[in-house]
């Protein structure tokens, strides 16, 4: 789910508090260009984009306890203990399957594995349909956040909700707290050379046919209101 700005921790889904800032960035754009991508698919026999899905034969796919050991560096990021994870196991509901019925309790067996998208040094996804939030990001956005200990069982993550960890301001405060990321003022020169990349970022999408042309100004002032919310951390 989008979360708006300013950037909050409360409340999410089942009404807990975030360990993290809630994640910021707005997928809807995405949603919309897929849905007529669809649209052209079924009623043109338009072919829809390339796939971005994270594969494992081009090592874009990793497994997630590879992807969390990555955080290390990151030392004021807590991240999740991976037995903790949520897993999808095959399982046995009896032999009477075929009828609608089940036999309880069912029988579970050997548990899927579990493979997420290579991540960067700055946390962000490698692959997928990269938002100009991620590729030209003022931050670290994930797909998961641990609860606060306000609300007990800190070890669990939030269902549905990421969050976004943003870089320091410039380079004293990086260096101050410790933060092995580049600052904003170190990626950009102003908020105009920002601003400017992020929309170079929109219309390669555009052009991908992962973003409609008519939603390009508003990502850009999406990222604009993100940056500037960044900037003043």
């Amino acid at each position: 789910m989008p979360n708006k700005l300013p950037q909050k921790k409360t409340p999410g889904p089942d009404g807990s508090l975030g360990l993290h800032g809630f994640n910021v960035v707005d997928f809807r754009p995405l949603l919309r260009a897929a849905l007529t991508n669809l649209v052209s698919w079924v009623e043109e026999n338009t072919s829809p984009p390339e796939t971005k899905v994270p594969r494992l034969d081009e090592g874009t796919a990793i497994p997630i306890e590879t992807a969390l050991e990555k955080f290390g560096h990151l030392k004021h990021i807590k991240t999740p203990d991976p037995s903790r994870m949520w897993r999808i196991r095959e399982i046995n509901i009896g032999p009477h399957e075929s009828q609608g019925i089940t036999t309880y309790p069912v029988e579970e067996r050997r548990e899927y594995p579990k493979f997420v998208s290579d991540i960067d040094d700055d946390g962000n996804e490698k692959t997928g349909i990269r938002m100009p939030d991620i590729s030209v990001p003022v931050g670290t956005h994930t797909g998961w956040n641990l609860r606060s200990p306000e609300t007990g069982s800190p070890e669990q993550i939030i269902s549905m909700v990421g969050f976004t960890d943003y870089f320091p301001p410039d380079e004293s405060s990086s260096l101050s707290i410790g933060d092995p990321r580049k600052s904003i003022g170190e990626r950009y020169s102003c908020r105009s050379d920002y601003i400017k990349a992020c929309r170079n970022a929109a219309k390669t999408l555009v052009k991908e046919r992962y973003l409609l042309a008519e939603d390009i100004e508003l990502v850009v002032k999406n990222c604009g209101l993100r940056y500037d919310e960044a900037i003043s951390k």
